[in-house]
């Protein structure tokens, strides 16, 4: 893997996890417009439609992810299928079992705080009435998504990393073909337990396949612009089309899967120009890649929780209101989360570098 791609995917970690952070912002104050589901229904249109076109722009961070996750996983010459998932157990499946446990006893102690008051009843429905069950469900993801809810995607990507040998033999055995056959069930929606979504299996096997194929992506960026156009004409479209249609979008799960593809194949056009033009914004991101894992897992709920302290706020329900509060809660969010990386670091960087992913926080070119 040349310099080149390996600069694009530390700056492409931190630019697709803080996406999340505004993907996973949720519903404005005051409003009712569920942003997962277009603009149906809406009070504010500008604050609500730009809201709800960063949840579809940012669907892409998924697919982008797991493309790197693939190619990671492959990227030696020799498949080394014990040693890579030791790595990542101790580097991506623990630390985040750890970060659940803590969130979950974060929403119980919200629980027995806010149950006489009736307030943070939001944070803690998931936990009303505790089971073992429950437990396993809150942290790893049994029969449920997890509490904090990202962690979703460790609980597919460890699966997927499982079963990585099956991966291994069938691009080696069919190549392309084996990404197409995946690609097929994918876009079919056809999900099958313990899986919580294809997504990850479908765009990490695509990462598998430039690996083991050989390929070196190429780093320009070339039609750019008709990519990006593209695909932000669908986010609007998938944005928009539901108020024709009473809610609904029709062929919804199909029509999202175009949208990522389009929004992987931007956002790596968008990558590639950055890195060419040595832009100061990719040199940034570049830098603070090494806490994305810890942003990720900070996140949510705290940009949920955070954003309760400011509804609060008179005129937080105008249109200026919610896109202050849309625009500054989850950027907030992400600056304390590396304070709060940075400050562990410097006190207890064992703790740290665990829950971390064993990743150092600052990364040098």
């Amino acid at each position: 893997m040349n310099k080149d791609i390996s600069q694009i995917i530390y700056a492409a970690r931190l630019l697709m996890v803080g996406g999340l952070v505004y993907l996973h912002f949720g519903t404005l104050p005051g409003s009712e417009n569920d942003p997962y589901e277009g603009i149906y229904s809406v009070t504010n249109v500008i604050p609500e439609f730009i809201n709800s076109m960063f949840v579809y722009i940012f669907f892409s961070s998924v697919p982008v992810l797991s493309v790197i996750s693939g190619m990671l996983f492959f990227r030696k010459d020799v498949f080394q299928y014990k040693q890579e998932l030791r790595k990542r157990f101790f580097t991506i499946a623990l630390p985040a079992w750890t970060w659940a446990a803590l969130w979950l006893i974060f929403g119980y102690t919200l629980l027995v705080i806010g149950k006489p008051y009736n307030i943070f009843q939001g944070f803690s429905s998931y936990i009303q009435e505790p089971t073992y069950l429950m437990i396993l469900n809150g942290i790893i993801g049994i029969t449920e998504m997890p509490y904090a809810y990202q962690f979703w995607f460790i609980h597919d990507l460890i699966l997927t990393s499982i079963l990585s040998p099956i991966i291994y033999w069938g691009i080696r055995s069919f190549k392309h073909n084996f990404v197409i056959l995946i690609g097929l069930l994918w876009f079919f929606q056809q999900v099958y337990f313990p899986f919580f979504s294809n997504n990850i299996l479908f765009f990490f096997t695509i990462g598998a396949w430039i690996s083991l194929s050989g390929k070196q992506l190429p780093v320009n960026y070339n039609n750019i612009v008709p990519a990006i156009v593209v695909f932000l004409l669908l986010v609007i479209g998938r944005v928009c089309i539901p108020v024709y249609f009473n809610g609904e979008l029709p062929y919804e799960f199909q029509y999202e899967c175009i949208t990522r593809i389009a929004g992987l194949y931007s956002f790596y056009k968008i990558l590639c120009f950055m890195s060419l033009k040595e832009s100061k914004l990719f040199s940034i991101l570049i830098k603070y890649s090494g806490y994305s894992f810890f942003i990720f897992a900070f996140h949510f709920p705290f940009v949920r929780f955070l954003k309760q302290f400011f509804i609060v706020i008179p005129g937080s329900t105008s249109s200026t209101g919610q896109f202050i509060i849309w625009l500054f809660v989850p950027l907030l969010t992400i600056i304390l989360a590396i304070a709060t990386a940075k400050t562990l670091n410097a006190t207890l960087p064992k703790v740290f570098k665990f829950l971390n992913g064993q990743r150092a926080g600052i990364t040098t070119k």
